[in-house]
């Protein structure tokens, strides 16, 4: 489960973003679609790597506290992706 600290910082974070990004100047040149598409891969990559950190966490937590249960979908997912 997520933590609410964790999700108002990641909100401040896009929120800051997307200020610095109204902000730029107009005059500059626009970025080329393989830059975009070079960003989009590094924040994809970066998503699973946090969801790979994040459920073998919780895993390691539950089996401490002896309420290991079954994984769920998105669980199985990223667990076969870290095992690549």
């Amino acid at each position: 489960m997520l933590q609410l600290i964790t999700l108002l910082g990641v909100g401040l974070y896009f929120v800051l973003l997307y200020f610095r990004y109204r902000s730029q100047s107009k005059q500059q040149p626009r970025r080329n679609i393989l830059e975009t598409l070079m960003t989009a891969k590094v924040l994809l990559i970066a998503l699973a790597v946090w969801l790979m950190v994040s459920f073998k966490l919780q895993h390691t937590l539950a089996k401490l506290d002896g309420t290991h249960s079954e994984p769920q979908l998105l669980e199985r997912i990223a667990s076969f992706f870290s095992r690549l």
